[in-house]
Protein backbone atom coordinates (compact mmCIF):
# COMPACT_ATOMS: atom_id res chain seq x y z
CA UNK A 1 0.00 0.00 0.00
CA UNK A 2 1.35 3.35 -1.09
CA UNK A 3 2.05 5.70 1.76
CA UNK A 4 0.16 9.02 1.65
CA UNK A 5 2.45 11.96 1.25
CA UNK A 6 1.19 14.33 3.91
CA UNK A 7 3.56 17.01 2.77
CA UNK A 8 2.19 17.24 -0.77
CA UNK A 9 0.06 20.17 -1.97
CA UNK A 10 -2.74 17.82 -3.04
CA UNK A 11 -3.02 16.35 0.46
CA UNK A 12 -3.08 19.81 2.03
CA UNK A 13 -5.87 20.99 -0.31
CA UNK A 14 -7.98 17.85 0.21
CA UNK A 15 -7.48 17.94 3.98
CA UNK A 16 -8.42 21.61 4.19
CA UNK A 17 -11.50 21.07 2.00
CA UNK A 18 -12.74 18.16 4.10
CA UNK A 19 -12.24 20.09 7.33
CA UNK A 20 -14.08 23.13 5.94
CA UNK A 21 -17.00 20.94 4.83
CA UNK A 22 -17.18 19.17 8.19
CA UNK A 23 -17.03 22.42 10.17
CA UNK A 24 -19.64 24.04 7.90
CA UNK A 25 -21.97 21.07 8.37
CA UNK A 26 -21.51 21.18 12.14
CA UNK A 27 -22.21 24.94 12.23
CA UNK A 28 -25.30 24.48 10.08
CA UNK A 29 -26.61 21.75 12.37
CA UNK A 30 -25.94 23.80 15.50
CA UNK A 31 -27.46 26.93 13.97
CA UNK A 32 -30.56 25.03 12.92
CA UNK A 33 -30.92 23.48 16.35
CA UNK A 34 -30.51 26.81 18.13
CA UNK A 35 -32.67 28.89 15.76
CA UNK A 36 -36.00 28.29 17.58
CA UNK A 37 -34.34 29.28 20.86
CA UNK A 38 -32.77 32.36 19.26
CA UNK A 39 -36.09 33.44 17.77
CA UNK A 40 -37.83 32.90 21.11
CA UNK A 41 -35.22 35.04 22.89
CA UNK A 42 -35.54 37.74 20.24
CA UNK A 43 -39.30 37.81 20.63
CA UNK A 44 -39.00 37.85 24.43
CA UNK A 45 -36.64 40.84 24.20
CA UNK A 46 -39.12 42.66 21.94
CA UNK A 47 -41.90 42.11 24.47
CA UNK A 48 -39.67 43.42 27.26
CA UNK A 49 -39.01 46.56 25.23
CA UNK A 50 -42.73 47.13 24.68
CA UNK A 51 -43.52 46.63 28.36
CA UNK A 52 -40.70 49.01 29.30
CA UNK A 53 -42.33 51.74 27.20
CA UNK A 54 -45.31 51.41 29.55
CA UNK A 55 -43.08 52.31 32.51
CA UNK A 56 -43.37 48.81 33.94
CA UNK A 57 -40.57 47.45 36.12
CA UNK A 58 -39.42 44.27 34.38
CA UNK A 59 -37.78 43.04 37.59
CA UNK A 60 -41.23 42.74 39.12
CA UNK A 61 -42.63 40.73 36.20
CA UNK A 62 -42.13 36.99 36.67
CA UNK A 63 -43.60 35.90 33.32
CA UNK A 64 -43.03 38.42 30.52
CA UNK A 65 -44.96 36.39 27.93
CA UNK A 66 -48.01 36.14 30.19
CA UNK A 67 -47.88 39.83 31.10
CA UNK A 68 -47.58 40.84 27.45
CA UNK A 69 -50.53 38.64 26.49
CA UNK A 70 -52.55 40.10 29.37
CA UNK A 71 -51.95 43.75 28.47
CA UNK A 72 -51.12 43.98 24.76
CA UNK A 73 -53.06 43.38 21.57
CA UNK A 74 -51.58 43.91 18.10
CA UNK A 75 -53.90 45.72 15.70
CA UNK A 76 -53.91 47.24 12.23
CA UNK A 77 -55.36 50.75 12.49
CA UNK A 78 -55.59 52.92 9.37
CA UNK A 79 -53.19 50.55 7.63
CA UNK A 80 -50.55 50.84 10.37
CA UNK A 81 -49.54 48.33 13.00
CA UNK A 82 -50.28 49.68 16.45
CA UNK A 83 -49.92 47.92 19.77
CA UNK A 84 -52.87 48.62 22.06
CA UNK A 85 -52.30 48.22 25.78
CA UNK A 86 -55.08 48.04 28.35
CA UNK A 87 -53.54 48.59 31.76
CA UNK A 88 -54.81 47.24 35.05
CA UNK A 89 -56.54 50.54 35.85
CA UNK A 90 -58.54 50.25 32.62
CA UNK A 91 -56.67 53.01 30.78
CA UNK A 92 -55.75 52.47 27.13
CA UNK A 93 -52.34 53.21 25.60
CA UNK A 94 -51.19 53.13 21.98
CA UNK A 95 -47.64 51.93 21.35
CA UNK A 96 -45.74 52.59 18.11
CA UNK A 97 -42.45 51.07 16.97
CA UNK A 98 -39.71 53.50 15.86
CA UNK A 99 -36.44 53.08 13.93
CA UNK A 100 -33.74 55.67 13.27
CA UNK A 101 -30.03 56.47 13.22
CA UNK A 102 -27.74 57.78 15.94
CA UNK A 103 -24.15 58.95 15.68
CA UNK A 104 -22.53 55.56 15.05
CA UNK A 105 -25.34 53.23 14.06
CA UNK A 106 -28.97 52.23 14.26
CA UNK A 107 -31.25 53.29 17.11
CA UNK A 108 -34.79 52.10 17.74
CA UNK A 109 -37.52 52.11 20.31
CA UNK A 110 -41.19 52.41 21.21
CA UNK A 111 -43.37 55.37 22.15
CA UNK A 112 -46.54 54.89 24.19
CA UNK A 113 -49.32 57.47 23.91
CA UNK A 114 -52.34 58.02 26.12
CA UNK A 115 -55.81 57.46 24.73
CA UNK A 116 -55.91 61.08 23.56
CA UNK A 117 -53.17 60.21 21.02
CA UNK A 118 -51.39 63.37 22.11
CA UNK A 119 -49.81 62.85 25.54
CA UNK A 120 -46.68 60.70 25.79
CA UNK A 121 -47.15 58.06 28.48
CA UNK A 122 -43.74 56.40 28.17
CA UNK A 123 -40.82 55.62 25.86
CA UNK A 124 -38.14 53.01 25.32
CA UNK A 125 -34.93 53.55 23.30
CA UNK A 126 -32.03 51.28 22.42
CA UNK A 127 -28.99 51.44 20.14
CA UNK A 128 -26.52 49.38 18.18
CA UNK A 129 -23.21 51.15 18.79
CA UNK A 130 -23.56 54.51 20.53
CA UNK A 131 -20.80 55.61 22.91
CA UNK A 132 -21.23 54.36 26.50
CA UNK A 133 -21.75 57.25 28.90
CA UNK A 134 -22.74 59.57 26.06
CA UNK A 135 -25.11 58.52 23.26
CA UNK A 136 -25.55 55.18 25.00
CA UNK A 137 -27.47 57.05 27.72
CA UNK A 138 -30.61 56.91 25.56
CA UNK A 139 -31.21 53.49 27.13
CA UNK A 140 -31.46 54.91 30.66
CA UNK A 141 -34.73 55.65 32.42
CA UNK A 142 -33.35 59.07 33.33
CA UNK A 143 -33.43 60.09 29.67
CA UNK A 144 -36.54 58.17 28.68
CA UNK A 145 -38.63 59.63 31.49
CA UNK A 146 -37.95 63.16 30.20
CA UNK A 147 -40.57 62.49 27.53
CA UNK A 148 -43.34 61.52 29.95
CA UNK A 149 -46.42 63.80 29.82
CA UNK A 150 -45.07 65.81 26.88
CA UNK A 151 -47.47 66.44 24.00
CA UNK A 152 -46.83 65.55 20.37
CA UNK A 153 -49.36 67.91 18.76
CA UNK A 154 -48.11 71.34 17.75
CA UNK A 155 -48.89 74.07 15.25
CA UNK A 156 -46.36 72.43 12.93
CA UNK A 157 -47.92 68.98 13.11
CA UNK A 158 -46.60 66.13 15.25
CA UNK A 159 -43.43 67.35 16.83
CA UNK A 160 -41.11 66.46 19.71
CA UNK A 161 -38.27 68.92 20.26
CA UNK A 162 -35.03 67.90 22.00
CA UNK A 163 -32.82 70.83 23.00
CA UNK A 164 -29.37 71.39 24.47
CA UNK A 165 -29.26 72.89 27.94
CA UNK A 166 -32.38 73.62 29.94
CA UNK A 167 -35.68 72.52 28.41
CA UNK A 168 -38.87 74.53 28.83
CA UNK A 169 -42.52 73.74 28.24
CA UNK A 170 -42.95 70.81 25.86
CA UNK A 171 -39.22 70.58 25.11
CA UNK A 172 -37.06 67.61 26.15
CA UNK A 173 -33.52 68.10 27.44
CA UNK A 174 -30.82 66.43 25.33
CA UNK A 175 -28.09 64.20 26.76
CA UNK A 176 -25.09 66.29 27.71
CA UNK A 177 -22.24 65.64 25.27
CA UNK A 178 -24.43 63.56 22.94
CA UNK A 179 -26.29 66.14 20.90
CA UNK A 180 -26.12 64.19 17.63
CA UNK A 181 -27.56 61.03 19.18
CA UNK A 182 -30.24 63.08 20.96
CA UNK A 183 -31.18 64.74 17.68
CA UNK A 184 -31.24 61.28 16.11
CA UNK A 185 -33.89 60.31 18.67
CA UNK A 186 -35.82 63.49 17.86
CA UNK A 187 -35.74 62.76 14.13
CA UNK A 188 -36.73 59.14 14.71
CA UNK A 189 -39.76 60.12 16.79
CA UNK A 190 -40.97 62.88 14.48
CA UNK A 191 -40.48 60.83 11.32
CA UNK A 192 -42.48 57.97 12.82
CA UNK A 193 -45.25 60.25 14.06
CA UNK A 194 -45.54 61.78 10.58
CA UNK A 195 -46.00 58.30 9.13
CA UNK A 196 -48.82 57.67 11.60
CA UNK A 197 -50.53 61.02 10.99
CA UNK A 198 -53.80 59.43 9.81
CA UNK A 199 -54.00 57.29 12.91
CA UNK A 200 -53.14 60.17 15.23
CA UNK A 201 -55.77 62.41 13.64
CA UNK A 202 -58.43 59.71 13.97
CA UNK A 203 -59.38 60.70 17.49
CA UNK A 204 -63.05 60.24 18.33
CA UNK A 205 -62.60 61.69 21.81
CA UNK A 206 -62.45 65.35 20.84
CA UNK A 207 -62.11 67.65 23.87
CA UNK A 208 -65.23 69.75 24.45
CA UNK A 209 -65.32 73.38 25.45
CA UNK A 210 -68.18 74.84 27.49
CA UNK A 211 -69.65 78.16 26.39
CA UNK A 212 -72.39 80.37 27.75
CA UNK A 213 -75.19 79.19 30.01
CA UNK A 214 -78.27 77.92 28.25
CA UNK A 215 -81.38 75.86 28.73
CA UNK A 216 -81.45 72.33 30.07
CA UNK A 217 -81.89 70.26 26.94
CA UNK A 218 -84.53 67.54 27.01
CA UNK A 219 -85.30 67.53 23.29
CA UNK A 220 -85.19 63.90 21.99
CA UNK A 221 -83.33 65.04 18.86
CA UNK A 222 -80.60 66.76 20.78
CA UNK A 223 -79.86 64.96 24.01
CA UNK A 224 -77.33 62.69 22.32
CA UNK A 225 -75.42 65.52 20.66
CA UNK A 226 -75.65 68.27 23.26
CA UNK A 227 -74.28 68.14 26.78
CA UNK A 228 -76.84 70.54 28.22
CA UNK A 229 -78.21 69.23 31.47
CA UNK A 230 -74.88 67.87 32.67
CA UNK A 231 -73.45 71.25 33.61
CA UNK A 232 -75.97 73.78 32.23
CA UNK A 233 -73.55 74.71 29.47
CA UNK A 234 -73.59 73.92 25.77
CA UNK A 235 -70.70 72.29 23.98
CA UNK A 236 -69.00 74.57 21.52
CA UNK A 237 -70.22 73.84 18.02
CA UNK A 238 -73.55 72.34 19.10
CA UNK A 239 -76.10 73.50 16.49
CA UNK A 240 -79.32 72.03 17.91
CA UNK A 241 -82.03 74.68 18.23
CA UNK A 242 -83.07 73.85 21.76
CA UNK A 243 -79.61 74.76 22.97
CA UNK A 244 -80.25 78.38 22.04
CA UNK A 245 -81.61 80.45 24.89
CA UNK A 246 -85.37 80.93 25.10
CA UNK A 247 -86.06 79.14 21.82
CA UNK A 248 -87.32 75.87 23.25
CA UNK A 249 -87.21 72.67 21.19
CA UNK A 250 -86.08 72.29 17.61
CA UNK A 251 -88.86 72.29 14.97
CA UNK A 252 -88.62 68.55 14.49
CA UNK A 253 -89.61 67.92 18.11
CA UNK A 254 -91.97 70.81 18.85
CA UNK A 255 -95.09 68.65 18.48
CA UNK A 256 -93.87 65.83 20.71
CA UNK A 257 -92.56 68.26 23.29
CA UNK A 258 -95.84 70.18 23.30
CA UNK A 259 -97.71 66.94 23.82
CA UNK A 260 -95.43 66.00 26.73
CA UNK A 261 -95.90 69.42 28.32
CA UNK A 262 -99.70 69.14 27.97
CA UNK A 263 -99.65 65.83 29.74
Amino acid sequence: MKKIDTNSNVYTIIYATVMVVIVALLLAVVSSALKPKQEANKELDRKKQVLSSLNLNLKEIKDVDAKYAELISEQQINGKQVLVATLEDGSKKYIIRMDGAGLWGAIWGYIALNDDKNTIYGTYFNHESETPGLGGEITTRNFQERFNNKHIHSALGYLVEIVKGEATGEQVQAISGATITSKGVETMINTTLAEYADFLQDNTEVPTVATEKCCTCTCPCCVDTCKCGENDACVEGCDCQCCKKDEGCCPKCQKSCAKQNAE
